[in-house]
This record gives structure tokens, C-alpha cells and sequence, in this order.
């Protein structure tokens, strides 16, 4: 085999075929070509051989694709070395995926197992439905709780479920506690809630001592009212902590202890001097502490019930499992690794079977992993080689975890082991300037720091670049300081999107073709902003990786259709598949469709459509052709459902409907739709072939994969790559490479918090639970629980063993931290140890993003300008770029030149955004529809009609008036964004009129409504491209705040609530956005009003507005009130707007039964204001 192109590591590699290896292979650097050339060499007489068969090889992929690619690399150099015979042998080889041998290594031993050998592979979205099947089954339907039982406690603190996945519920939480646990070798048994809680005396004398010790202090703070209040609340402090301490009875009550801390002031620390105020602040400290340690103390012990409940759920996952005869990706690594532990026999089989063991992409792997494969690398690793590169370990979100990918090549250089180590630092991908790019924002010490191994180009490289500008080039986007600016969050993303779009349409002018181009995301959730700035500047693009596929309109097109097959009563699938681009009907076949003549009668009435269908088929060569080959096309298919698959009812289907051909007209837009399409298809194939089901069995579970958010990239097609730009997650690009790259929101990803936070430790799983509902009887409690410990540093002996006991050790958690750890101090580890490895992933995430650039890169970010007199602030990932480019300075105002090491410096802009004037965007975007587009639904006027007489509209007519009629009037140099400020004005424009309409269908509906029925509510709205982003930012906003999820959780929830109630001897009328209310009738009801508000500005007070909306606010109360209600409660929510906490603001009434009267004076005053 000649070796002499290979670079000294990668020969190094190829060669060392008799030892352990460990192999740290940089982006680039050529490592699928070392180990395919090491498995051809390990069979060569030169190198022994090593091995005398492919069979004695097992090598592991990180993707089936990836190990496909490894066998025809590995065939073509065995046959070029004139080993055709074991070429042959090589599909058969061990090559694949660590899930694919452990099914392999099951089902070849199945019986002995006690398995069914014809087991099948669960996938994640089947995973998901029974998952969520077996928490149902332990909760019960919707919010009822089956047997409460043992589980009364946790059912009172936390509600059962809740309308945000993110949102604190038992079902989101056992959900978190599932997805952890199973794959760990202990399950759930892994799972540790930390030290347990000290005993509430211990806690009260604490706190006591604290006051006791403060004393002193205080009575040497002179005499103001601030210092002599302090000192009547500590002496009171001390009695109540005293009482508290001497009642045997309530001594280890946590309960009565959190009553006795809520119930004890909290000393400010505002007079005396610096040695009183020193000793204020000590005592504030243990304050803060124990009220800490109380609150987590009242959730310790609904762990267990947590846990058992969790073990419950497990177990119907099992059942369910079973049921189906199938096992999931992690069974199949437990199993397999059971078996060898288990069964002498069938680990014999394997531990001296394989010569050569590799596993690629190590440093996405978990500690399950690491030991499943030390079972089969012989006695010390001996057969083991592990490639990986730590810098690009971006899947912890699936498990994977990077300090056990460390703790594995610690293990393989020590003495024991004595792994040869080579680093692949050569790069054959990427030119000189991007790697120096990478070089200076990766190698400072607070980025990748030591650890960081730096790349070294390929001089010999041809290079493709046409360009006329610095191969590095950045673009920083500026939301203006303060408010009332009119600049959103959407404005700057799209601010980035047409300078990324700008720059590519200047690199299209040098002689680039489109096809060099993509934009890589950190998340896909605002993809269509770039696709709208690219296609502006005349590109085509498409969306080819993320998760999106779900939520294509084309993919719900097709799930509509095996819906109508199933059921053709399902008018509203029905419909949905008519007018959608499949078929196409216009106004006047819907005419036809969905009305008839009366046989007795003569005149005209209404039917549904699946009856009309039934009719028209008896004629349809009557009919105008596009709706006699829409009659055909369904007739058919459903003849054909009774005896064929649902998958080739549905591609027929979509052929000879003629939408594949229309699609394929489109260029490349049309042929990505095309690829979902073909991708829905397939998806109904392998549900059908996977659980054996019938038509409507199809249907409803086709609607369900795609309605828990299926994790499926967008279907792609040979040839759909073409001459266009493509978007995609950095996750999907991993592997890939392209000569210019675009990088984008990849800085804004936040860490949620919540009352469970789970983390996985090594072998351990790391857990602590906080109060929900306990907490709020105790508000000061609550409020001091919000204080950060004092003692947060790194020589805190406290925060020292909570940090030990959080990370672990190989022998577990020893004693003497265990005993000094606190239930707080354990949370704030956890917490700082999420935040850190987020934190970190999103770091790597970057350099691979960074690193899939072989000729230039565009990195777009975004910030907020700082308020007068502030330092910037960036997010983390904004700020390495600046400090490695600027040091210690600022990023540049305007345009400038930036030196980073390579052959040019990077060009660097400073964009100020401005609001967008009112009136500047296109009415028609890209998304406009176009004229062959099927139109909407509308019933034409009968010209011999007689007209209805139109009569003028007086809002403040004598028998009736609506809170519009009498609300005062908006001055007219301060107009909101869009809208005045009378009451409905939202419901006025088309913005809120789209707003409110999604609203209501999430009401009405249960759902939160997706990217494809905002689309189509733009659509109908005829919204302009950015008010378009404004809604999905709303209702982003909206379906995620506390407001909805407390909506929510109300009984009953109705919206678009009309009323009209008398007031004397006229009406007042009017219409409520959200009325939810604790039961059907209004007599003696609760009820909680929400009012939706868009546009508006940023500079109105929270004082002005809650005078601003206080009329509309007491008019719907009346109205509720004088139905029977006794309480009222109203929110009104500027679902643009953020208060100060980043949450939406709101401006919140309460009103009661007997304020009514008083109420009605309020309005009839309003109303008439010259009476008084």
C-alpha cells in the first residue's frame, strides 16, 4: 500500500495496527481516509497481517450513512490492493452503528436472551408517543389524576400537566427524569436528589444566631427610624425563632418553620456606619440561606414520590414496548452490555473476537458507550482505536458528554493502557485565513484555552475563491439603547439576514455560484428571515437540514389526504386538500361541490363536501375539468384504499394529480417541496410496514408522529442541490464543507431554568426539585429564596463539597461532602454546571459551524447598544469574537478593518437599525400569492338581488354604545406602531386581526398554531413581509408566556366572547378576547379576562398604561359581574412588548361583585360626561 500522500500522523495511524490508538483527528483533516486505509492495511501481508478477515473488524460509525460510506471506501482499496475475495465479504462486515451492533449481537443470541429474534428497532418519534402513552396512563385523561393515592403531596405542588412544555408540571418533569435515566446503567435508579434537607431546628437556631449576633450592631446604629424599626423586628425575630424552638412539637416541622422565617423581618442594610452595615450583611447572608434551605427543604421529600411515579411510568413503557415487540436505541445498549455480564458464555464469544476495534466520532459518545465497548477491545484496550476531536462534540442535548470523552483519553495515555497518541493536525478543507480566524477567537484561555488544538492548511490546496473582498467578513446588527426606539428583535435579525444576503449577491457579481453558498443556524425557528433576504436579493434557496419537516405545509398537505381517504366526512381535511397547491380548486367548483337543488323545493341548499364528491361522481365527465379530475382523483383513491398500501394510494395520488410536475417547474424551491413530499410518503410506508396498520390506523398515527414535532430534516433529492443557496442547522452541516459560509443566530441560545433540574454526571444522574405551590403561602419566604448565597466562591468550603458532590468520583460521592453540602448549594453547583457545559456545547458548536468553510466566511451577530454611560454587553459568543479582535476594546463604529493573522484583515460593520417607516415594505413579498394560486373562498353578489339598504353606523346611537364609542381619543402626534388607541383598534388592522384569529384557534383548538397556519393567516390577511415576522414573534411571545399558561389551566376557556348587558335604559355591547371561568355557569363564577394588545409603543409607564386601559378593563367587568360573576380578574397583555424581567408586559384589574355599582357610575360617566 503506498502511504507516501499520507501526512506523518495519518501514516502513524495506518501503521500502528498491533496496539492501542488514540487518535485526535481536527475538522478537516482527512480522518475518514486514515481509518478506511487502516482497515485495508490491517489486511495487507505488510502489516502482519494484523487481521486474516474483515470479520475480525468492528468498526462503529457515528451514522449508518457514514458507515456506508466506510464499506465502499474500504471495498474500493481492498480491490485496488488485489483483495477482491475479502472485498467481497466487507457488506457483510461489522461496520456500523453502536445500535446496529448491539442489534446484531442481540438477535443473534435472542433466545438465550429470552427476546424475540424478529424484534423491531423503536424510533424516536414511536418512543415519544408511548413515552407520553405511559405518562398519560399514570396521570390520567386531560387534568384528572388517576388513584392520587400516595401521590396527593406532589399532585398539590405541582399542577399534572400544563399547556408549556417548559412550563413546571408532574408530566414535564417525569418526562425530563425519563429522558436522563433510561440510558444509564442504573435507569432511574441512578438518579440522586442530593444531601437530604437539614432538620428544621437546626435551621431555626441559625437564623437565630444570626439575629442575636446582629443585635449588638444595631443597637450601635444611632437612632433613626430605619435603625430603630431594624432593632424592634430583630428583638421580635429572636422571641419568634425562640417560640419556635421551644415547641417540641413543631421543632422538625419544615412547614412550621417556613410560617416562622415568613414571618421574620428582613433587616435592610441602610443605616450606620460601614462596621454596623458589615455586620447587617453577614446576617442578611445566613438570612438568605436558610430561607434557601427551607424552601428546597419543603420540596425534598416529593422526590420520592416523583421517583416512584417515574418507576410507574417506566414500567407501562416496558409493557408497551413489549406489546409491540420492539426495543429503543437504548435497550439496545443495555441489553447488549447485560448480556455480557449476565452470560459467561456469550462474552467469551465476543472479547477476543474482533483484532481491530474502532469507533469514529468518540467524542460524541456516553459512559454506556465507553463500557460496552471495553468488552470487546481486548484485556487493557489492547485492540482499541478511539478517533475523536473534543472540539466538536455538539450532542449532549442526545447524551453525549464531553468530559467522559476526557476521562477516556486520560484513560488510554496512562501507564495501564499506553495508548500511542497522534493528533491529525493538517487540514485539507479550509484555507489559511479561516483557520487563522479560528485560531484567534478559539485558542484565548476563556474560549478553548489550553485544550484548544490548532489546525495547519494544506499549502498544496487548489483554491476556488473568486471574491474582491477579505475572505473574513463581519457584520454586527444594533438594537438602540432604551425604548420606545420601534426597533424589535425581529427588525435586527432581519438586519443580519439582508447584510449576510447582501454580501453573497456582491460574491454572486465576483463569479460565485450560488450552489458555494449556505447559511448555517443555530436554530431553524427564524430560517424564513433569511430566505426572505436572500430571495430579495434573487436567489433561490431552500431549507435542507433542521427540523422542519414536520411543520412543511406540503407534509401536512399529505397527512390531510390520508385523513379525507380515511374519512371522507372530515370535511375540514377535506378542504384543506382542495385548496391546497395538490389540487387546486377555485371559487366556482366549491360552488358546485358544496350546494344542490332541491328536489322539492327548487331552491338552492347547502351540502357537505364528502356528499358532493359522492354525487359528482356519478358524473363527472359533466363537470368543468379541473373539478371532474379533483372528483376522479378521490374517487379513485379511495377504491384503491380498499386493496393497496396507503403509501402508493398516496404517490399515485400525488402524480396524477400533476402537482409532483408542477412542483418540478419551480426550480429548486418546488423540487425540495417535491423531496418533503416523497419523505411524507416514505414515512407512511415504514409506519405501515413497522406496526402493520390499516388506512385509518395510518391516519392517525401519520397525525401523530408529525404532531409531537418528528425530528426529521427536510426531505432532499438527488439533483435538488442546483445553483442554490442552502440554509441549515450547524448540527446538519457536521461532516460537510462548502466554499462560503454564512453563520447566524448562533449567540441568543438560553438555558431554561425550572423546579426540576436534571444533569447527567458521569454514572450518576444529578436531580434537585424546588416548591412550587407550598412556596406562595409563605411570599417573604419566596422572595428571600430569589437572593444568590453569599458564599458563591471558589474557597467556600460549602460551595467546595457541593461542587464535588455534583461532578462525583469513581467511587461515588464520599462522606465528608455529603455532610457539608447543603440542598442549596447542591442546586447552585447544578445550576452553574448546566450553564457551563451550555455554555461550552455552544462554543464547539460555533467552531464547527466556523469550520465548515473552505474559502470564506460572513458571521452575522446581533446586540442591544448599551444605555449612556454603560459598558457593551454581548452575549457570550458575541464576545469572544470581540475580544479576540478588539482585546479589551469595543467593537468599531461603522465600517472597519480588523487584523486577525491572516493574509488580509477582516472587514467589520457596525449596523445602527432603524424602525421601519411606516408604509416602506412591499405589500407583495415573495410569499405574496401568485396568480395561478388558488384564491380565497367567497360567494358572489346576485346582480338581480335586490341591495341591502347600507345604514350608517353611529357607535353612540341612543340604545346601545361599546366601550370604542366612548374610550378617549389618542393624541394625534403619538400613534401606536400601527393602530390607535381605541379599544379594538388590534382587532382593526390586519396584524391584529391575524393576531387575534390565532389566538382563538389555539383556544378553540388546544394547539398553539404552527408556522403553516400562520402562513396561511398572513396570507388571508394579506400581511406585509414584516408584519409577518411580527406575528410569529407575537404569537412566539404569547404561547410562551405566564399569561396563556395561566389561561390555560382555567376550566373552561372560551374566546371571542360577545356580550350586551343593560345599563339602566341602554346597552352596552362589546366583544372579550378570552373569558375563562371555573365552570360553565356565571352565577357565583371567577372569571379571568385576557385582552390581547399589538403594536403600541415603548415608552408608556406601567402607570399609564393601566390608566390608559382602566375604562375598557371596568367595562368588561360589568359585564361579567352583572351576568352573576363574583370576581373578576383582567389582563391586558402587549404581546410586543417586554417588561423589564423579559416577560410580556401586562397591565393586570381585579374587580368584585360589590363594585358593580360603582363600576356602571364609572362608564355612564364616561359616556356622558356633561351629566357630572
Amino acid at each position: 500500500m503506498n502511504l507516501d500522500t499520507c501526512t506523518p500522523g495519518q501514516r502513524q495511524s495506518i501503521e500502528h495496527v498491533t496496539g492501542p490508538l488514540l487518535v485526535s483527528a481536527g475538522a478537516g483533516s482527512g480522518k475518514t481516509f486514515t481509518l478506511t486505509q487502516r482497515i485495508a492495511y490491517a489486511l495487507l501481508p505488510e502489516s502482519g497481517p494484523a487481521v486474516s478477515s474483515i470479520d475480525e473488524v468492528l468498526a462503529i460509525t457515528f451514522t449508518e450513512k457514514a458507515a456506508s460510506e466506510i464499506k465502499a471506501r474500504v471495498k474500493r482499496t481492498l480491490r485496488a490492493e488485489g483483495l477482491g475475495e475479502e472485498a467481497l465479504r466487507v457488506d457483510g462486515a461489522w461496520i456500523s452503528t453502536i445500535h446496529g451492533m448491539c442489534a446484531r449481537i442481540l438477535r443473534a443470541h435472542a433466545l438465550d436472551l429470552g427476546l424475540d429474534p424478529a424484534f423491531g428497532i423503536m424510533g424516536d418519534a414511536e418512543r415519544a408517543d408511548l413515552i407520553a402513552d405511559a405518562i398519560d396512563g399514570a396521570l390520567g385523561a386531560d387534568n384528572d389524576i388517576i388513584a392520587r393515592g400516595s401521590y396527593a403531596a406532589l399532585f398539590d405542588e405541582y399542577p399534572a400537566r400544563s399547556a408549556l412544555p417548559s412550563a413546571p408540571s408532574v408530566a414535564s418533569m417525569l418526562q425530563t427524569l425519563l429522558d436522563k435515566a433510561v440510558g444509564q446503567r442504573g435507569g432511574l435508579d441512578a438518579v440522586d436528589f442530593g444531601p437530604g434537607p437539614a432538620r428544621a431546628s437546626a435551621l431555626a437556631r441559625e437564623l437565630l444566631l444570626a439575629y442575636e449576633g446582629v443585635l449588638p450592631a444595631l443597637e450601635q446604629a444611632g437612632s433613626s427610624a430605619s435603625a430603630e424599626r431594624a432593632r424592634a423586628q430583630a428583638a421580635d425575630a429572636v422571641e419568634a425563632l425562640g417560640a419556635f424552638l421551644a415547641d417540641a412539637g413543631a421543632s422538625d416541622d419544615m412547614h412550621a418553620l417556613a410560617r416562622a422565617v415568613d414571618g421574620c423581618p428582613y433587616l435592610p442594610c441602610t443605616f450606620g456606619g460601614a462596621a454596623v452595615k458589615a455586620e447587617v450583611k453577614a446576617y442578611q447572608a445566613v438570612h438568605a440561606s436558610v430561607a434557601q434551605r427551607v424552601a428546597l427543604a419543603l420540596a425534598y421529600p416529593l422526590a420520592d414520590e416523583l421517583m416512584q411515579l417515574a418507576r410507574e411510568v417506566a414500567a407501562r413503557y416496558e409493557d408497551a414496548k413489549r406489546a409491540v415487540c420492539k426495543l429503543d436505541n437504548d435497550d439496545l445498549l443495555v441489553r447488549t452490555l447485560d448480556a455480557f455480564e449476565r452470560h459467561p458464555a456469550i462474552a467469551e464469544r465476543y472479547e477476543h473476537r474482533f483484532k481491530l476495534v474502532m469507533v469514529d466520532e468518540f467524542q460524541d459518545t456516553s459512559q454506556l458507550q465507553i463500557d460496552m465497548i471495553a468488552r470487546l477491545a481486548g484485556a487493557r484496550n489492547a485492540h482499541l482505536c478511539t478517533v475523536g476531536d473534543a472540539q466538536q462534540s455538539i450532542y449532549r442535548f442526545r447524551g453525549a458528554d464531553v468530559n467522559v470523552y476526557q476521562a477516556h483519553k486520560t484513560a488510554m495515555r496512562s501507564d495501564e493502557v499506553g495508548a500511542l497518541y497522534v493528533e491529525l493536525t493538517k487540514n485539507f478543507r479550509s484555507h489559511g485565513d479561516v483557520l487563522s480566524f479560528v485560531d484567534r477567537v478559539f485558542e484565548q484561555p476563556t474560549v478553548f484555552g489550553e485544550q484548544f488544538m490548532s489546525l495547519a492548511p494544506n499549502e498544496a490546496r487548489p483554491s476556488s475563491w473568486k471574491g474582491s473582498v477579505p475572505r473574513i467578513d463581519l457584520v454586527l446588527a444594533m438594537q438602540p439603547a432604551g425604548r420606545g426606539t420601534g426597533v424589535r428583535t425581529s427588525d435586527v435579525k432581519r438586519a443580519g439576514a439582508e447584510a449576510i444576503a447582501s454580501r453573497f449577491a456582491a460574491l454572486r457579481a465576483d463569479g460565485h455560484a450560488p450552489g458555494d453558498m449556505v447559511v448555517l443556524l443555530g436554530k431553524m425557528s427564524r430560517a424564513g428571515v433569511y430566505a426572505e433576504a436572500l430571495r430579495a436579493e434573487g436567489f433561490e434557496c431552500v431549507v435542507t437540514g433542521g427540523s422542519l419537516f414536520a411543520s412543511a405545509p406540503e407534509v401536512r398537505v399529505v397527512a390531510r389526504f390520508v385523513e379525507a381517504l380515511a374519512n371522507p366526512a372530515n370535511t375540514a381535511a377535506l378542504f384543506e386538500v382542495l385548496t391546497s397547491d395538490m389540487v387546486r380548486l377555485a371559487a366556482d367548483d366549491f360552488l358546485v361541490l358544496s350546494t344542490e337543488e332541491d328536489p322539492e323545493t327548487g331552491q338552492v341548499r347547502r351540502r357537505d363536501l364528502d356528499r358532493g364528491f359522492a354525487k359528482l361522481a356519478e358524473r363527472a365527465d359533466e363537470l368543468p375539468p379541473r373539478l371532474a379530475h379533483a372528483v376522479r382523483l378521490f374517487d379513485r383513491a379511495q377504491r384503491e384504499a380498499r386493496t393497496r398500501s396507503v403509501a402508493d394510494v398516496v404517490r399515485d395520488a400525488v402524480v396524477r394529480s400533476g402537482w409532483m410536475a408542477r412542483l418540478e417547474e419551480q426550480g429548486a424551491v418546488g423540487t425540495a417541496c417535491a423531496a418533503n413530499v416523497l419523505k411524507a410518503i416514505r414515512l407512511i410506508e415504514d409506519l405501515e410496514a413497522g406496526r402493520h396498520l390499516g388506512l385509518a390506523s395510518t391516519a392517525r398515527a401519520l397525525s401523530d408522529e408529525l404532531a409531537v414535532g418528528l425530528k426529521e430534516a427536510p426531505g432532499a433529492l438527488s439533483g435538488a442541490g442546483g445553483d442554490v443557496v442552502k440554509i441549515m442547522t450547524i448540527h446538519a452541516s457536521k461532516g460537510l464543507e462548502f466554499p462560503i459560509v454564512a453563520l447566524a443566530d448562533f449567540a441568543d441560545a438560553r438555558l431554561s431554568g425550572g423546579k426540576l433540574l436534571v444533569e447527567t454526571c458521569g454514572p450518576a444522574v444529578r436531580a434537585s426539585l424546588a416548591p412550587s405551590a407550598s412556596i406562595e403561602a409563605f411570599p417573604q419566604l419566596a422572595k428571600r429564596c430569589g437572593v444568590a448565597p453569599a458564599a458563591d466562591g471558589d474557597d467556600d468550603p460549602v460551595c467546595l463539597a457541593a461542587r464535588r458532590y455534583v461532578e462525583g468520583a469513581e467511587g461515588g460521592v464520599c462522606a465528608a461532602d455529603a455532610a457539608a453540602c447543603t440542598q442549596a448549594a447542591y442546586r447552585a453547583a447544578l445550576a452553574r454546571r448546566a450553564a457551563d457545559e451550555e455554555l461550552a456545547e455552544a462554543r464547539r458548536k460555533l467552531y464547527v459551524g466556523v469550520t465548515r468553510a473552505s474559502e470564506a466566511l460572513v458571521v452575522a451577530m446581533d446586540a442591544k447598544a448599551p444605555s449612556a454611560g454603560k459598558p457593551p454587553a454581548y452575549a457570550p459568543l458575541v464576545d469572544d469574537i470581540r475580544s479576540a479582535l478588539c482585546g479589551t476594546g469595543d467593537f468599531p463604529e461603522g465600517e472597519a478593518m480588523l487584523p486577525y493573522g491572516g493574509t488580509e484583515p477582516a472587514r467589520f460593520e457596525r449596523i445602527l437599525v432603524q424602525a421601519p417607516e411606516e408604509g416602506a415594505e412591499p405589500d407583495a413579498g415573495p410569499d405574496a400569492a401568485r396568480p395561478d394560486e388558488p384564491r380565497l373562498f367567497v360567494v358572489p353578489a346576485v346582480d338581480e338581488a335586490p341591495g341591502v339598504p347600507r345604514l350608517a353606523w353611529n357607535a353612540a346611537r341612543a340604545d346601545a354604545f361599546s366601550y370604542s364609542s366612548i374610550a378617549p381619543q389618542p393624541a394625534a402626534s403619538a400613534p401606536d406602531d400601527e393602530a390607535p388607541h381605541a379599544t379594538d383598534a388590534d382587532k382593526a388592522t390586519s396584524l391584529g386581526s391575524a393576531f387575534h384569529r390565532a389566538a382563538q384557534q389555539a383556544v378553540e383548538t388546544g394547539l398553539a398554531p404552527d408556522a403553516a397556519r400562520l402562513g396561511a393567516l398572513a396570507r388571508a390577511y394579506d400581511l406585509t413581509a414584516g408584519q409577518r415576522a411580527r406575528l410569529a414573534d407575537a404569537c412566539a411571545r404569547w404561547f410562551a408566556s405566564a399569561p396563556y399558561a395561566e389561561a390555560c389551566a382555567w376550566p373552561l376557556k372560551r374566546a371571542e366572547v360577545p356580550f350586551s348587558v343593560a345599563m339602566g335604559d341602554v346597552l352596552m355591547e362589546g366583544e372579550m378576547d378570552l373569558v375563562c371561568t371555573d365552570g360553565p355557569a356565571c352565577d357565583g363564577a371567577s372569571a379571568f379576562v385576557v385582552d390581547y394588545k399589538t403594536g403600541g409603543s415603548d415608552d408608556e409607564s406601567p402607570a399609564a398604561l393601566h390608566d390608559k386601559h382602566l375604562l375598557q378593563a371596568q367595562c368588561y367587568a360589568y359585564a361579567l359581574l352583572a351576568h352573576g360573576c363574583a370576581e373578576v380578574e383582567l389582563c391586558f397583555v402587549r404581546v410586543e412588548h417586554e417588561d423589564e424581567t423579559g416577560a410580556l408586559q401586562t397591565v393586570r384589574y381585579r374587580f368584585a361583585a360589590p363594585e358593580r355599582d360603582e363600576l356602571a357610575a364609572y362608564i355612564l360617566e364616561a359616556r356622558f360626561p356633561y351629566r357630572s
